[in-house]
């Protein structure tokens, strides 16, 4: 009986990968799937951390952004389609105030986001915060690449 239902899955499997290749040599449209990079600056509340890593200080109201934080993307309808994670964060964008000797500096937070299909719309969100809105358009331009900002 375990052999039928592997022999059936892979069968399956099999089909579905043949229905996949459509027999053209490119990819339909509905099958594009592309890889979303980008990052979230905060510009406010950054603090080294240990290892050179940059973390978000807890009387920051971004706090919630650190490496783990969820990444999600959303399609016309407000349905996710992908999610994915933010990673470790690092320093940039240093200044030194003339006043002081201390240097401030952002956070940024990188994510990837593979299996993106091609759509009309897509927003992205990150924690409990609601992002901007980017065409197919704007994705292609950009090379599926975003940087978010928070703080001022």
């Amino acid at each position: 009986m375990r052999r039928e239902i592997a022999a059936l899955a892979l069968g399956i499997g099999a089909g579905v990968i043949l229905l996949g290749c459509g027999g053209g040599g490119e990819p339909s449209k509905e099958l594009a799937q592309h890889l979303l990079t980008g990052s979230i600056t905060v510009r406010e509340g950054a603090r080294a951390g240990l290892g050179g890593e940059c973390i978000i200080g807890s009387e920051s109201r971004y706090s919630d952004i650190k490496a783990g934080t969820q990444v999600r993307i959303k399609d016309e309808n407000d349905l996710i389609i992908a999610i994915g994670e933010l990673d470790k964060g690092h320093i940039a964008n240093i200044s030194r105030s003339p006043d002081t000797v201390l240097s401030e500096f952002d956070c940024e937070f990188p994510f990837s986001i593979p299996y993106i299909p091609e759509l009309r719309s897509y927003s992205v969100e990150v924690s409990h915060r609601k992002g901007p809105t980017f065409s197919l358009d704007d994705m292609k331009e950009n090379k599926w690449s975003v940087d978010l900002t928070l703080g001022d």
